[in-house]
């Protein structure tokens, strides 16, 4: 027969095992839950400190993407200047070539339009010789012609007295006189005191004929002439009837 005792001892020890199941129960779960709690907050601490590196290395790559970014905006730029640059100094070297091209050209031109001027002016002067000989060859006896050069020889040392010859070259080894026909020995020494007393000096004298001079006489002092001749009265005529009709044009 189970006594009030034993019953008592049966409760006391039930409830004996259940406080223990209680004490195991909580110890287990309260450590798990801490444990847990503890690997949470490492996790989330974890989390924190991969996003803090994480926002860094973002903001890393940001300031390197705009440092890039403004690096090859400078090169763009600079490669925009210099090709701009470069544009035009190629514009300015075509454009002064082009110029000094055409500069070249008109220069050219008018050399080449003064050289025909000039062309045109001696075969003018051949034509006039030619044709002023063959007139006084048809039309005057050669007693005519030798008063003709005379006269135009007087003429000339005349105009050797009132000559200034200061301009003379002092370097000269000889005078050449120049005729149509031989000059006699009375108007060689005439010339030859008029030259040697406004030059100072006494020279060798060459003697030259020249049947295009038509008559007259020229004295020449190295590359100096001076022209006492009736082909240079006419070209000098011509010369100036030339620009009379140019200014009237």
């Amino acid at each position: 027969m189970i006594t009030i005792g034993k019953v008592a001892l049966i409760i006391f020890a039930q409830a004996l095992v259940f406080a223990g199941f209680i004490f195991l129960f909580k110890k287990i779960t309260v450590g798990d839950t801490d444990s847990a709690v503890n690997r949470l907050n490492d996790s989330y601490k974890e989390i924190e400190s991969k996003k803090e590196e994480l926002v860094r290395k973002i903001q890393e790559i940001e300031t390197d993407y705009q440092r890039r970014k403004a690096e090859a905006e400078k090169v763009a730029n600079d490669v925009k200047e210099q090709s701009e640059k470069e544009a035009y100094e190629k514009r300015d070297e075509i454009l002064k070539k082009s110029r000094a091209d055409a500069d070249r050209i008109i220069s050219e031109a008018v050399q080449r339009t003064e050289t025909l001027k000039e062309d045109i002016r001696k075969e003018e002067h051949i034509l006039i010789i030619g044709f002023c000989k063959e007139i006084l060859t048809a039309v005057f006896t050669e007693d005519i012609k030798s008063r003709l050069n005379d006269v135009l020889i007087d003429d000339f040392l005349n105009n050797l007295n009132n000559l200034d010859m200061s301009h003379v070259p002092t370097n000269i080894d000889e005078i050449e006189i120049t005729t149509v026909v031989p000059v006699s020995a009375e108007v060689k020494q005439a010339i030859l005191d008029v030259v040697e007393k406004k030059i100072n000096m006494k020279l060798p004298v060459k003697e030259t004929l020249n049947d295009q001079l038509l008559g007259g006489a020229t004295i020449s002092f190295g590359s100096l002439l001076l022209d006492g001749s009736l082909a240079g009265k006419l070209k000098e005529k011509t010369t100036e009837m030339r620009k009379l009709i140019e200014l009237e044009g």
